[in-house]
């Protein structure tokens, strides 16, 4: 099968248990690093709110000067539901995403994507994505916008729906 009617099928998968398992056969196979220029031609034209698991999975192993082009859509259009099947992954993504921003004097750029993450994120209450956003705000300097997020209530914190923050 070819590179796109592999992510295509990987996809369409229904249950997300078993496109993990078939990304992972996939990755462990060296797939998606054999095909780099077919990968970044997918997240280019890739609906986020569809493959956000996929995302999370198959880009580990993509350079971040290469990926952080899609790292702005895929902020602003993940789908949380997915996104927390793999939370650890992701939030793994965000910090190293978060760092290569810094690293390169650019912070100030990822802003307000990630506030659009953070609230995308608000009926669970306080995750990691608040504590990076804070962060990130704090070490560009851009205080204004870190009230935007510090101004609003926690609305929950509890172990069942923040099982990732180890509490």
């Amino acid at each position: 099968m070819d590179f796109f009617h592999v992510l295509l099928s990987l996809s369409f998968e229904k249950k997300y248990d078993v496109m993990v398992r078939n990304i992972q056969e996939y990755k462990s196979k060296n797939f998606f690093s054999i095909n780099k220029v077919d990968l970044d031609n997918f997240l280019t034209n890739c609906e986020f709110e569809i493959h956000s698991l996929l995302f999370i999975h198959i880009t580990d192993n993509i350079p971040m000067s290469t990926l952080y082009k899609h790292f702005y859509a895929f902020l602003i259009n993940y789908d949380p539901e997915q996104v927390l099947y793999a939370p650890k992954k992701f939030y793994d993504i965000v910090e190293n995403f978060i760092k290569y921003f810094m690293d390169n004097n650019i912070g100030v750029k990822i802003l307000k994507p990630l506030l659009i993450a953070v609230n995308k994120m608000e009926y669970l209450g306080l995750t990691p994505l608040h504590n990076f956003y804070l962060m990130l705000c704090l070490r560009t300097k851009m205080y204004k916008e870190g009230l935007k997020l510090a101004n609003k209530p926690i609305g929950c914190l509890s172990k069942k729906t923040c099982n990732f923050l180890n509490l």
